[in-house]
């Protein structure tokens, strides 16, 4: 189970460890801890889901490279969250560099692949979040314009 969280084995862990970098908002993360956090391996996932769930209530881990089979060729979405007072699954992107229109196309693939085949009845649209780096904002609008 360590393992997969990407945890080295202690003999007591702590939820909350003074210290630690818990944050309330995106405006409380100090400049550069995402950069840093960016620099390799696992890290950015670990560090993204951590900080979802301190967002607030209703964040529910789901998976980590999320593994989808189109006609054996596998696609894997970094992080999927269900977020039970919404009531949708929350599917995030992480990005190094820059926005590119590919990234909107292939988080599209995954939502439309959530709505046909993971959503239950009563449940909402999934919602899509890409984070990366950089981003053009005329890029972004002409790339997301059009999709629900």
């Amino acid at each position: 189970m360590l393992e997969f969280l990407g945890l080295e084995q202690r003999a007591s862990y702590s939820e909350m460890r003074p210290g630690a970098g818990h944050y309330r908002s995106p405006a409380d993360v100090p400049a550069g801890a995402w950069s840093d956090r960016l620099a390799g391996g696992r890290r950015p996932q670990n560090a993204l889901q951590t900080f979802l769930l301190e967002l607030g209530p209703g964040f529910c881990f789901e998976a980590r490279q999320k593994r989808l089979t189109f006609d054996n060729e596998h696609l894997h979405v970094d992080l999927v969250f269900y977020h039970r007072l919404l009531k949708c699954h929350v599917l995030v992107e992480l990005k190094i560099g820059a926005f590119s229109h590919a990234d909107a196309g292939q988080m599209n693939v995954y939502l439309n692949y959530y709505r046909e085949h993971e959503m239950s009845e009563g449940d909402n649209p999934p919602v899509g979040i890409i984070l990366c780096a950089q981003k053009n904002d005329t890029l972004v609008r002409y790339a997301t314009a059009g999709l629900s």
